[in-house]
């Protein structure tokens, strides 16, 4: 059985239309394979992207390259571990190998490093590094010996 609503306007029971036309329209809706079903589209709720909208996502894309600015404008160990010269100028140190292994063999103690806050804040406790912070040991030791070569002691 046919349903009035999946007919055409013409086959739903207009007294005009001759019974046996509309049952062999009924037979081609009922034949259509999915590809020959149309879809509509109310356009009339279609709007303009919100303005607010457009400038958030403006202010996320300039957020990302600030970042990613930042984090190329960040002075770290990797801009000198490619050139011994500025490895040279900056630590004193003839390479960056000779920085490597500095490094390596500071490493177990300096894992283990605890920060002097006070006698009374001060904890000994397992010898655990209390804060990372937000340097690397390998950038703080850079940091140390750059200090160390510019002569600056405070």
């Amino acid at each position: 059985m046919v349903n009035d609503y999946s007919l055409p306007p013409n086959a739903a029971g207009d007294n005009d239309v001759d019974p046996e036309e509309t049952s062999d329209m009924a037979e081609e809706i009922m034949n259509l394979d999915d590809t020959d079903v149309k879809t509509f589209h109310d356009c009339s709720i279609q709007t303009d992207p919100d303005p607010v909208y457009k400038e958030c996502e403006q202010l996320g894309k300039e957020l990302e390259k600030c970042q990613k600015d930042l984090h190329n404008a960040r002075w770290n160990v990797n801009n000198i571990k490619d050139d011994d010269e500025k490895t040279n100028f900056y630590t004193g140190l003839p390479t960056f190998a000779v920085f490597l292994w500095l490094f390596n063999f500071l490493r177990p103690k300096a894992e283990k490093m605890v920060y002097w806050a006070g006698p009374a804040k001060t904890v000994y406790q397992e010898r655990k590094r209390a804060s990372t912070g937000s340097l690397t040991l390998m950038d703080k030791l850079f940091s140390v010996l750059a200090r160390l070569r510019l002569g600056l002691f405070t």
